[in-house]
């Protein structure tokens, strides 16, 4: 019985999905992989999402994508939605060359997918030094 209701849920030949989802090479999931663009990398911040992006990497690098959503975003189904936004984001977005890892925020629950978009967009500008230069504190000498 079990066989009938998973033929009625994913008729054969027809898991779009399956195509264009990330495959193995691309994605990062070993911790080493991601200490390792965590500490080398450089960030770009926005409302609902942090941008890590690998430093050093040349142009003819596959590109990989790291996810990451803390218990700070809320419970495993909240987690999971923000990750799958952010696959999705990077999915459609555009793919700078090397390892990028993205970290979900606090707003990444209420932002539309517009608002994402953005968010994404100007994060990895940022993290790929193509963004807005910091604001320097203190006096300029």
């Amino acid at each position: 019985m079990r066989e009938d209701q998973a033929k009625r849920r994913r008729p054969e030949g027809t898991n779009a999905r399956q195509d264009e989802s990330l495959s193995r090479d691309q994605r990062i999931a070993r911790s080493a992989e991601f200490r390792a663009v965590m500490s080398a990398g450089s960030r770009g911040v926005s409302p609902c999402l942090v941008a890590v992006r690998r430093t050093g990497i040349t142009g003819s690098a596959p590109s990989r994508l790291g996810v990451v959503a803390s218990r700070k975003i809320g419970g495993a189904v909240r987690r999971s939605r923000a990750k799958r936004l952010l696959r999705e984001v990077y999915r459609r977005g555009e793919r700078p060359a090397g390892d990028l890892i993205l970290i979900a925020r606090h707003g990444i629950g209420e932002a539309s997918w517009p608002d994402l978009e953005r968010a994404y967009r100007s994060a990895v500008r940022m993290a790929t030094g193509r963004g807005r230069p910091r604001r320097r504190s203190g006096r300029q000498a």
